[in-house]
């Protein structure tokens, strides 16, 4: 359950006063909160009307290049602003490049274009470094590259508050996609490359179905649980999907639309 409904049944209830958002002492992602509910659904960008909202955008990013991370209240206020700030330099630097149709098409799209993030120019690397600096393997989940194989961008933004309810659920939500997360198929379990490249962050050991397994049980859905249970298998690593995860896909440039 997304943190906005479990907000809006919480101030129904009267267990929130009015002012409870401005007492978690937090960077303010209101702006990026409404830019992606607007315009994200099921994980998929709807890019074209992101653009509209461009300057909201400009904005936010604006405001996070003015923050100082050391100055947050808590490791989740932190950890939070780290993810949302990559999600949003993300999706500026892809509308920087439209039309594209894969992430691959634009050249060092992680590691070299820059958003200005806490003071100081930061590609996106650097900014999941930052976020796994604080020792919570989940938000390799949360940083949603802009590619239909990668964890899905959430339609809210993450707050201290909601932190750590949203990142269970952003674990078990890519879990349970058999086509890019994971899946057990005869004796081999089937897992994203994401826990090859962050082995260590996530597994912190040799990558192994049991090692694996070990880690994400408590995210897996009951039937693939039991599927797993008690059994020796192989392991093997998904094919990343790199296309861009727009609502209306772009024309490949080296297949032209006719």
């Amino acid at each position: 359950m997304h943190r906005r409904m479990i907000w809006g049944l919480a101030l129904a209830a009267g267990l929130l006063g009015p002012s409870a958002a401005a007492l978690e002492g937090d960077v303010d992602h209101g702006a990026w909160d409404e830019l992606v509910e607007r315009h994200v659904d099921g994980g998929l960008v709807n890019y074209e009307g992101l653009a509209q909202d461009h300057a909201l955008l400009e904005h936010y990013l604006e405001t996070l290049g003015e923050v100082d991370p050391a100055s947050l209240p808590s490791d989740a206020a932190r950890l939070a602003f780290w993810i949302n700030a990559y999600n949003a330099c993300a999706a500026q630097l892809v509308l920087d490049r439209l039309p594209l149709s894969s992430v691959r098409d634009a050249k060092g799209f992680f590691d070299r274009a820059r958003c200005r993030i806490a003071g100081e120019e930061r590609t996106l690397q650097e900014l999941t470094d930052e976020a796994r600096a604080l020792g919570d393997w989940r938000a390799l989940f949360a940083d949603a590259c802009p590619a239909v194989g990668c964890p899905p961008l959430r339609s809210e933004a993450y707050t201290a508050d909601w932190l750590d309810a949203q990142l269970d659920d952003q674990v078990s939500t890519f879990l349970a996609n058999p086509r890019d997360g994971l899946r057990v198929e005869g004796p081999k379990l089937w897992i994203a490359p994401l826990f090859k490249t962050y082995v260590q962050d996530i597994v912190g050991r040799k990558l192994t179905a049991d090692a694996v397994l070990a880690v994400v049980d408590p995210y897996l859905r009951p039937e693939v649980r039991e599927a797993v249970r008690g059994r020796r298998l192989g392991l093997k690593l998904l094919r990343q999907n790199w296309l861009l995860n727009t609502m209306v896909p772009y024309p490949s440039p080296s297949r032209p639309a006719h």
